[in-house]
């Protein structure tokens, strides 16, 4: 039962860490998705 346990809980910890992970990602990818889009929009005033 102890071992048990013991796999349930590092299971949690590493479902944890990776949502955490994913969050970082996520915002860091929009990051860059909404800066790529600022340079696309300056780029066409710039050539139009």
């Amino acid at each position: 039962m102890k071992k048990y346990n013991y796999l349930q809980q590092n299971k949690i910890k590493l479902l944890y860490s990776m949502i955490s992970k994913l969050k970082r990602y996520n915002s860091f990818t929009i990051k860059i998705l909404s800066d790529t889009r600022v340079f696309y929009l300056f780029s066409l005033k710039i050539f139009s």
